[in-house]
Order: structure tokens, then sequence, then C-alpha cells
């Protein structure tokens, strides 16, 4: 990844609430968690999750900061890091709803055939 290069999330686009079923008038749960959050973030840095790659974020990794206070994942770039303790049970199942409701279904698929696809090549 680009370290010169950070992807702010847009507040203002519009969830993608029917994927799970959702009023579609709901604005995404997570952004009082992700914008100007330094502060919490560095409280609460033991256990750190990125709602985009969904990795574990090690709070000294993290070196890419806004004036605005918000906090840049160190492994995807984007400002969607948020602390486990905000994050509602079943935490892993509400990261990933977040993630869908954030970036659709279709956020990390690959681009190219994996190795288990390679058996169905034409040669």
């Amino acid at each position: 990844m680009n370290n010169k290069k950070i992807i702010w999330f847009n507040r203002f686009k519009k969830p993608n609430n029917w994927i799970l079923d959702r009023d579609e008038n709901l604005p995404f749960p997570f952004l009082n968690l992700i914008f100007d959050n330094i502060t919490h973030i560095s409280a609460n840095k033991d256990e750190l999750k990125c709602i985009y790659c969904l990795s574990d974020v090690n709070y000294t990794e993290i070196n890419k900061y806004c004036y605005k206070g918000s906090v840049f994942c160190p492994i995807c770039s984007r400002n969607t890091i948020v602390p486990i303790i905000n994050i509602p049970e079943p935490t892993l199942e509400t990261l990933k709803n977040w993630h869908l409701l954030a970036f659709g279904m279709f956020a990390h698929r690959p681009n190219s055939i994996s190795d288990d696809e390679s058996e169905y090549e034409i040669e």
C-alpha cells in the first residue's frame, strides 16, 4: 500500500442497509467511532479493529493521522479503526455487518484466479 495515500470514509454515502434488511433511512452505526477518534483510540490501544480490512490493528504501527483527529489503519490506510470495546456483542458478527453496510458484499473479492481454481484453467 502506498504510504502517502489515505482513504477517507465518506460519512455522507448511503449505507447498504438492504443487505441486512435494515430500514433504508438508518445511518451507519459506527460514524461517531471513526471520526475525531484519536483520543478514544489512544485510550483503548490494546484492542483495535479495522472495519474495512477486518484486521487487528497494532497501536504502535499507526502512523497516519488527520488534522481533524482521525486515525488511519496501517494496513489498508482507511480511517475505519474502532476499539473492540465499542463494538456491540457479538463482536465479530457486528464488525462484519458494519463492513457489509459500509463496503458491500464484494469489497475484498480477488481479481484473479486463486490456486484452488487453477485446475480449471484452459491450456
